[in-house]
């Protein structure tokens, strides 16, 4: 999950595979966001497709519905430009 203001990063929650897991975190965690979860030994079970649906939905953006996507299918962003702690 990454939210933009303007072109500013403002947040994001990933979970990411590049030969092993990595978790990241940046900004402060919103009211709907499980941060207890973040702490866990294992990282896949840090963000989840679970809460990853259930953040998407509280934003407001039915990811999960086909319609959404309308005839362009699936939605990617390039984030090589992140701010990486």
């Amino acid at each position: 999950m990454i939210l933009y203001e303007g072109k500013a990063t403002v947040r994001y929650v990933v979970l990411t595979w590049e030969g092993r897991w990595q978790f990241l975190t940046y900004g402060e965690p919103l009211p709907f966001e499980d941060v207890d979860r973040y702490s866990r030994r294992i990282k896949r079970e840090r963000f989840t497709e679970e809460m990853l649906r259930h953040y998407a939905e509280s934003l407001g953006i039915p990811a999960w519905d086909a319609d959404f996507y309308g005839d362009h299918g699936v939605l990617l962003r390039d984030t090589r430009r992140l701010p990486i702690r």
